[in-house]
C-alpha cells in the first residue's frame, strides 16, 4: 500500500515511477508502510470508544432504572447487533458491572442492566415507587421488570439476538423471567447461581449481629459481612461498601426474602425453555451460597445444551465488580460468541 501510494505522489508531481530507481522506491514504500500503522491502530481506537447512557429511551419509555452501553460506530454499522441483558445481584446496582459491559460492548454487543427493585436508583430517582412487600416482593416485580424490558428490546430489535446474564439473585430473576418469557432468547449466562446459603458461625460476624437481626423489620449493617464474604478479593467488598447506590444495610425479612428466592432457582431452572442454551458460572471459593447447590439448578435445566464452569480461584461476585478477572470474561466471550450466528458472521 506504501509503494502504491508513493508511485501516485510522484506521478502527481510529474515524474514517471519507472524513472526512480527501485530501491528508493522500496524505501519510501517502507516508510510509509511505517507510518501508516500507528494509523490504523488509532483508527481502530477510535471505533472501539464506549459510550454509556443513564437516561436512555428505553428507561424513559419503560419507567424504569436501567444503563445502555454500546461502541456508536459499530451500532450504526450493525443495526442488528446483538444484545446482552445484566441482571446484577442483591444489595448491588446496575452500575456494578460497567466493566464487563464495557468489554462486551468493544466486541460489539448492546448491553442493558436494569436495577432490581429497591436497589440502585429505585431508593433515588426512583424513590417511592418501589414495591413495598419486602424483598421477595421486589424479586418478583423485578422479574416482571425484565420480562418488560425483553418485549421492548425484541419490538426495538426484531432481528437481533438476545442474551440474558445474571448474577447471584439476579441469576434467579433470570431464570424466572425467560421461564415465563424465554421467546427469541439466543442463551442465558449465570453467575453464582447457587440456591442454598453458605453459614457461617456467630462469632464471625461481630458481636450482636444476630441480636439485632432478632427485631425483624429494622435495617442491620452488613459491610462486616460483605467486605469478608463478598469475594475472594478484598477489594471488591470494599468497593461494594463505599459505592453510594449500594445497599449495605438489610433486616431480617430481607434476608429471608432473598433466602427464599433464591431457593426457588432450581424449579425456575426447570421451567426454562429445552431450546435455550446455559452456561453456569461457579466460584470454587463462594461464601455466600454454597457452590455446590449451583449443581441443583445445572441439574434442573433440561436443555442439552448447558456448560457448567466451576472457577477454582473465584469468590461469590464474578462480573459486578471494577475487578473482573479474565479469567470470568474470556469463557463468557467465547460461549457467546459460539451461540451467537451473528458474530460468527461478522
Amino acid at each position: 500500500m506504501g509503494l502504491t501510494i508513493f508511485n501516485q505522489f510522484k506521478t502527481a508531481n510529474g515524474r514517471k515511477p519507472s524513472l526512480i530507481p527501485f530501491g528508493d522506491r522500496l524505501q519510501m514504500g517502507f516508510l510509509l508502510f511505517i507510518l501508516l500503522v500507528p494509523l490504523s491502530f488509532l483508527m481502530n481506537a477510535v471505533q472501539a470508544e464506549v459510550v454509556r447512557n443513564d437516561q436512555s429511551d428505553d428507561m424513559k419509555e419503560l419507567n424504569l432504572p436501567l444503563y445502555e452501553w454500546q461502541n456508536d460506530l459499530s451500532h450504526a454499522k450493525n443495526v442488528n447487533q446483538p444484545i446482552v441483558v445484566i441482571i446484577h445481584g442483591a444489595a448491588q446496582q446496575a452500575g456494578s458491572v460497567d466493566v464487563i459491559a464495557r468489554r462486551l460492548a468493544l466486541c460489539g454487543y448492546l448491553v442493558v442492566a436494569p436495577d432490581l427493585r429497591g436497589d440502585g436508583r429505585w431508593r433515588t430517582i426512583f424513590a417511592g415507587r418501589e414495591t413495598s412487600g419486602g424483598a421477595f416482593g421486589d424479586f418478583t416485580r423485578s422479574c416482571q421488570d425484565l420480562q418488560t424490558l425483553l418485549n421492548l428490546l425484541r419490538r426495538k430489535h426484531a432481528h437481533s439476538e438476545i442474551f440474558c446474564m445474571g448474577e447471584s439473585a439476579g441469576a434467579a430473576v433470570v431464570l424466572s423471567a425467560v421461564s415465563q418469557s424465554g421467546k427469541n432468547i439466543k442463551g442465558v449466562i449465570l453467575l453464582a447461581a447457587g440456591c442454598e446459603p453458605h453459614l457461617h458461625s456467630p462469632g464471625s460476624m461481630g458481636p450482636g449481629f444476630y441480636g439485632k437481626l432478632l427485631n425483624v423489620a429494622k435495617p442491620v449493617d452488613m459491610t462486616n459481612y460483605i467486605t469478608r464474604y463478598s469475594s475472594d478479593d478484598e477489594r471488591v467488598g470494599q468497593e461494594m461498601v463505599t459505592d453510594p447506590l449500594s445497599k449495605n444495610s438489610l433486616s431480617a425479612l430481607e434476608l429471608l426474602g432473598t433466602l427464599n428466592f433464591i431457593n426457588k432457582a432450581p424449579e425456575f431452572a426447570s421451567q426454562m425453555p429445552k431450546a435455550v442454551p446455559v452456561l453456569v458460572m461457579q466460584g470454587q471459593l463462594d461464601q455466600i451460597v454454597e457452590p455446590s447447590s449451583a449443581n441443583k439448578v445445572f441439574s434442573a435445566l433440561k436443555t442439552s445444551d448447558k456448560t457448567y464452569l466451576l472457577l477454582p480461584e473465584s469468590g461469590h461476585i464474578l462480573i459486578g465488580t471494577a475487578y473482573l478477572k479474565d479469567s470470568v470474561f474470556e469463557p463468557i466471550q467465547r460461549w457467546l460468541s459460539a451461540h451467537s450466528a451473528f458474530r460468527r458472521i461478522h
